[in-house]
C-alpha cells in the first residue's frame, strides 16, 4: 500500500494554485498493487461498460476506483482502510473534520506502482 498526491509531495498540484500541503484538512489517495486482482476488475469492468477505471496514461488505465456496484470487494476495503485511518486521525487530534477526510479519501487498486511525476505535479 502506499499514496499519492499532495501529502507525498508536500504541496497540492498546480489546479489547485500549488499551494501548501494543509496538515488539519486533508484527503489521503492511497493505492494497493495488485496485478492479479488489477486484472480480474478490469476484465470484469470493462465487460460491463463500467466507468470506474481511472485515468488513461500512454493509452492504459493506471487504476481502479472502489464502486458499491462494479468493485463490491474493493469498495468494503477502501471504506475500512479509511474509515480507521480517519478514526485514529481524529482520536489523535490530527485531523479537523473526520467525516470530510473519509468522504473524499479512497483506496485505488493499481496494477503496478505509479512511478512519481519529475515536473512534481
Amino acid at each position: 500500500m502506499g499514496f499519492i498526491g499532495s501529502l507525498d509531495r508536500g504541496f497540492r498540484g498546480p489546479h489547485k494554485g500549488r499551494t501548501a500541503f494543509n496538515v488539519t484538512d486533508f484527503d489521503v489517495d492511497l493505492y494497493v498493487v495488485h496485478v492479479r486482482d488489477f486484472l480480474r476488475f478490469y476484465r470484469r469492468i470493462t465487460d460491463a461498460g463500467a466507468k470506474v477505471i481511472g485515468r488513461l496514461i500512454k493509452g492504459e488505465r493506471t487504476f481502479i476506483l472502489p464502486d458499491a456496484e462494479y468493485t463490491p470487494e474493493l469498495k468494503s476495503h477502501s471504506d475500512k482502510v479509511v474509515n480507521a485511518l480517519g478514526d485514529v486521525l481524529k482520536r489523535e487530534e490530527m485531523i479537523g473534520d473526520v467525516e470530510k477526510f473519509k468522504n473524499e479519501s479512497s483506496l485505488v487498486l493499481r496494477g503496478e506502482s505509479p512511478t512519481r511525476r519529475r515536473d512534481n505535479t
